[in-house]
């Protein structure tokens, strides 16, 4: 199953995949931006599964491990440039605006919720 979402000029591609070996079964979801892998989740499951719908508990695992990756390496380029080595209650509000300020944080939480 392919889903495909567009925002704004970038287009977002998830291609789902079920597998399947002797003793569990389970989901590969590959996330897509612009044709290019950004990353890849994979769940196993022994028992049945009980989802809203098809491969939602996969594709929201990729999407968040994505925002999740690039806020960790935006907390090490925020850091580094304000010569900061923690990060305090009043530094935290600076770095979500930091975070708001990227477009593909903002993009990838925009797509977070659509699923």
């Amino acid at each position: 199953m392919i889903y495909s979402k567009k925002i704004g000029k970038d287009s977002f591609t998830l291609v789902c995949e079920t597998w399947k070996d002797k003793t569990s079964w389970g989901h590969l979801v590959t996330l897509f931006q612009n044709g290019w892998v950004v990353d890849r989740a994979k769940v196993r499951y022994f028992n049945r599964t009980w989802e809203s719908y098809l491969f939602q508990y996969a594709i929201r695992l990729v999407i968040s491990n994505t925002i999740a990756n690039l806020t960790d390496s935006l907390k090490s380029d925020f850091k580094h440039e304000n010569n900061f080595k923690i990060l305090t209650k009043k530094r935290l509000v600076a770095f979500d605006n930091f975070l708001l300020q990227n477009q593909r944080f903002v993009k990838l939480n925009k797509l977070y919720k659509m699923f």
